[in-house]
């Protein structure tokens, strides 16, 4: 299988990839819980654990399509793109997983708290992705961590162009009363 081309596709990857993106995922897991834990008390005693599966339905939607713009899309051109260059630190596994994770963050600007997180967890998801591709169980963790970060953490996900101006998302306009059914 070289540094090239991705590796040809095979059947039952999720079945035997999943206990690596659970590892990477308790990861995340682990960092949310230490973040969560120094905000203080009084913010453990704010966590709405009650939105916490309305949030993780809607991710689980979101978090599959970003997987598969990210890494089904971007990170298998990034590493076909690479191999085709003619140094070798460009074929490098490290290069392509850099770049994907740095084209990840990038797609959650410009809420910069969220930049530094998806860059770092991108960074897990590509190497897991590079080993196993499975759009599926990156999208999967993602949604977990994602849930998780807005509902322990209180930190807003919003993303793109709709961060700074949230009156402009038109779903939320459209449908009759969605703002307030998600929430928001």
């Amino acid at each position: 299988r070289g540094w090239g081309a991705p590796p040809p596709p095979s059947k039952g990857v999720a079945a035997k990839a999943w206990p690596l993106y659970a590892l990477l995922t308790g990861l995340g897991l682990v960092v949310v819980t230490i973040l969560a834990i120094a905000r203080g008390p009084e913010a453990m005693s704010r966590i709405a654990w009650q939105d916490l599966p309305w949030r993780l339905a809607r991710y689980l939607v979101f978090a599959q399509v970003q997987a598969f713009m990210a890494f089904g899309f971007i990170m298998t051109r990034l590493r076909t793109g690479f191999a085709a260059l003619p140094f070798e630190a460009a074929r490098a596994p490290a290069t392509v997983i850099l770049a994907t994770a740095g084209a990840f963050a990038a797609l959650h600007m410009p809420n910069w708290p969220v930049v530094a997180l998806t860059f770092s967890a991108g960074i897990g998801w590509a190497w897991a992705f590079y080993r196993h591709p499975s759009t599926l169980l990156v999208g999967v963790s993602h949604a977990v961590l994602g849930a998780l970060t807005q509902v322990v953490l209180g930190l807003s996900t919003r993303i793109g162009p709709f961060y700074a101006h949230p009156e402009h998302f038109v779903f939320r306009q459209v449908v009759f009363d969605l703002a307030h059914l998600m929430g928001l």
